[in-house]
């Protein structure tokens, strides 16, 4: 469901879901609506997607506040922008994992980000580790802090806890088969994903980016998640995004003959 009504109050998002503006998450996928997500910042970006998307998921309770029930969802502004940064997170791993960014850099923020996003979970407990950290640390023997041992670790080991943490995240919320639909008169086959909240379906399509042939990657200028244009490798959105990094290259350059130039 889209949202009738989303405002920000008290530090909380509440949505007004609007039950006849239904669609279907698999179809929006054309429409990237896991780009526009990760690209959103601010606590106002958020409003603006769960306006059009409508909200991650919906609580059941079977009380008085029953979001299926009531139609209203609130959510803490805070535990959103963490589970935004969490989601951004797990995208940076993924391109880290291509090759595409710092491996330890990008480690490191999907672990701070998880145990952000943990604090707001309701099975959280202070001192308890989130679920990754206790694992890598298992796993892997990582005595004392995760963190330190990421910005130590010899790189190879560094990959092995960087592929542990992108093929967990594939979790698979949902599960996939077929349905047989209407189709011309007569009736046509099609892929099925029971994705039973926005969440999953967001997820779904980060990893289903994967099996296309032009997936979305991240600008190094500006850290926009964008889809190329064409089959070609790009590796900045935009021309201006290209040209300002040309011009710092260059300047650096610059730089450094100048001092060789004086050293003599």
């Amino acid at each position: 469901m889209r949202c009738r009504s989303v405002e920000i109050q008290d530090g909380n998002l509440i949505c007004e879901v609007d039950w006849n503006r239904t669609y279907e998450i698999e179809k929006a996928y054309p429409k990237d609506p896991h780009l526009q997500y990760l690209n959103c910042a601010t606590a106002e970006d958020l409003q603006r997607f769960t306006h059009a998307w409508g909200p991650l998921y919906l609580r059941t309770t079977g009380g008085a506040d029953d979001e299926w029930q009531t139609g209203r969802v609130e959510r803490s502004v805070a535990a959103s922008l963490a589970d935004l940064r969490r989601f951004r997170a797990v995208k940076g791993i993924l391109e880290a994992a291509k090759g595409n960014g710092d491996e330890r850099a990008a480690l490191t923020e999907f672990l701070a980000a998880d145990e952000g996003d943990f604090q707001f979970s309701a099975l959280y407990k202070p001192g308890d580790p989130p679920h990754h950290q206790f694992s890598l640390k298992l796993w892997l023997r990582i005595e004392g802090s995760v963190f330190d041992w990421v910005q130590a670790a010899p790189i190879a080991q560094l990959r092995v806890a960087l592929k542990y943490c992108v093929e967990a995240e594939v979790t698979m919320p949902w599960t996939g088969g077929v349905r047989v639909v209407p189709y011309k008169g007569r009736t046509k086959v099609v892929p099925s994903y029971r994705l039973f909240t926005l969440r999953d379906g967001l997820a779904w399509m980060i990893w289903f980016d994967e099996w296309n042939t032009n997936p979305p990657t991240v600008c190094p200028a500006c850290h926009k998640v964008f889809r190329p244009s064409s089959f070609h490798k790009m590796k900045y959105c935009s021309y201006p995004c290209a040209h300002r990094i040309a011009v710092q290259k260059y300047r650096q350059r610059k730089k450094v003959k100048k001092r060789a130039s004086a050293a003599k």
